[in-house]
């Protein structure tokens, strides 16, 4: 088969196939309302996330538990309004933070509890817009300033903003990567927004992934290349909205298949080309000859 010929047939099985209201995951739990959601339980109006828990309007996320309107952010709990955060706890209105507990308005800060309006502060505690109080000081103080207006609060903390340097890049616990966002990752080459990665380059998104590279919106993923909105896939290439796959390429909307080529919105398959069962036999005999046609370069 040509290559024109092969991705004609996998163009047109695209279009003849029924496209699903949303690209959910099948381990889920009252999660229907949102998209690209995997391994969540009572996550509402949530995308491109995995492992949310009583959560909504989370974009981006990873590992959240009871929060809401977040975006970017990882391993939190109790968090609202927060974006790029990780590991955070109980917080509203935080960003590019990590390690924080019962912050409020805090921008680029690390390892700090009960700090309000702060910027670029490590391992504070009972500050006020950037400055040291007491225990009994930082309580009143919040009393006073939960009670103003949001945009008044805005204003202060902007003030800060323009005198702190800002750090050029966000990374913790990253051996020998390079990109930004990264945390708890080694061997990472131009990667973004991504946790729990290893031996791993071009990814965004995406989290704990090993030796995958070209990954977007994908978690859980080993020796894969070109994956989209996808995971528990291994040893796969080209895969778009599919999860649970092994040794399978040219994938689109599948789950739980192996070793299947060019398929469309097939679940629980296995030597299938272009959505066409063949024996084991026929099956590899035909992929080599495909792949060879493709330009792939084969081991011996």
């Amino acid at each position: 088969m040509k290559p024109a010929n092969f991705f004609h047939e996998f163009e047109r099985l695209k279009l003849l196939q029924p496209r699903v209201p949303d690209y959910n995951s099948l381990n889920n739990e009252n999660s229907n309302w949102g998209s690209f959601i995997h391994q969540s339980k009572n996550a509402y109006l949530s995308f491109d996330s995995s492992q949310l828990v009583d959560c909504g309007y989370i974009s981006e996320g990873f590992k959240l538990t009871d929060c809401y309107d977040c975006d970017y952010s990882a391993e939190c709990e109790l968090c609202y309004e927060c974006s790029d955060g990780f590991k955070l706890f109980d917080c509203i209105y935080c960003y590019d933070c990590s390690h924080l507990t019962d912050c409020h308005f805090c921008i680029q800060s690390c390892n700090c509890q009960y700090c309000f309006g702060c910027v670029g502060l490590n391992h504070k505690k009972y500050c006020f817009f950037n400055r040291q109080l007491s225990k009994k000081k930082y309580f009143k103080q919040l009393n006073y300033w939960e009670k103003q207006p949001i945009d008044k609060i805005f204003q202060e903390l902007d003030k800060i903003r323009l005198t702190v340097p800002r750090y050029p890049l966000h990374m913790e616990h990253a051996n020998n990567c390079w990109g930004d966002y990264i945390y708890h990752s080694s061997n990472c080459y131009f990667c973004f927004d991504s946790a729990n990665n290893e031996d791993c380059g071009y990814l965004f998104d995406s989290h704990r992934n090993k030796n995958c590279y070209e990954l977007e919106h994908s978690f859980w993923s080993e020796l894969s290349y070109e994956l989209i909105d996808s995971a528990h896939d291994y040893n796969c290439a080209y895969i778009y909205f599919s999860y649970s796959l092994i040794n399978c390429d040219y994938m689109y909307a599948c789950r739980s298949c192996e070793d299947c080529l060019g398929c469309v919105g097939l679940k629980n398959k296995k030597y299938c080309i272009l959505n066409r069962q063949l024996t084991e036999k026929d099956y590899f005999t035909k992929v080599k000859q495909i792949k060879l046609q493709l330009g792939w370069q084969l081991k011996k």
